[in-house]
């Protein structure tokens, strides 16, 4: 009987208690797969922003630079038919020289909408025009004029021009592509450059004929 005690005894005694739990290695991967996740979660919303801050100040000196370069202008009128009509919305910039065959913008004295016309001479040289056959010489030569609004069996008015003039200094000679149909230097003289808003450089409405001007 007491060997049976003691045997029991024994047995108690080698009785152990439940390890606490490991966690598995399953676990562990998920941990440090979701403090990866978190990570790349914030990189990713800190390149975003960055991003939109670069674009923000792009867009920014953008505008800063199309305030200062470029002006918005409508076309107000069909003096310069066939090339523009009445109501296109243009670009223009007077970041530019001026030269032979450019179409400008004008705020000439006594109109009270800009004028758009096309730099027929510029300073210095010589204008003469045979009204019969719409022939605009510049320089004694012939300009090729494929833009102008003809008017087959009719004259191109004069509006008071004598046929010839010298291209002052500091001034340009325009006229409408709408010979008879523009009030151009034939009866407002040579243009001072000082009223020249800008040079046309780009057609934005309407857009089926979206793009530069020529």
């Amino acid at each position: 009987m007491n060997e049976e005690n003691k045997n029991a005894n024994n047995t108690e005694d080698e009785i152990e208690l439940p390890e606490t739990p490991v966690a598995p290695a399953e676990n562990k991967a998920s941990e440090t797969q979701t403090a990866a996740a978190v990570t790349t979660t914030a990189v990713t919303i800190k390149g975003v922003y960055e991003w939109l801050e670069t674009f923000c100040l792009a867009l920014s000196l953008m505008v800063i630079l199309f305030l200062f370069a470029f002006k918005y202008v409508t076309v107000d009128g069909t003096s310069m038919l066939d090339t523009l009509d009445d109501g296109q919305k243009l670009i223009i910039t007077d970041l530019t020289s001026y030269e032979q065959g450019d179409i400008v913008v004008i705020c000439e004295p006594g109109h009270e909408k800009p004028l758009v016309k096309r730099i027929i001479a510029v300073e210095g040289q010589t204008v003469d025009i045979d009204f019969e056959t719409w022939t605009v010489y510049v320089d004694g030569k012939a300009i090729d004029e494929p833009y102008v609004r003809y008017i087959y069996g009719a004259d191109m008015k004069s509006d008071g021009f004598s046929g010839h003039i010298v291209v002052e200094e500091g001034t340009v000679f325009v006229m409408g592509d709408n010979r008879n149909g523009s009030t151009d230097s034939r009866k407002l003289g040579c243009i001072d450059k000082r009223n020249i808003l800008g040079k046309v450089v780009f057609r934005v409405f309407p857009l089926n004929v979206f793009g530069k001007v020529k």
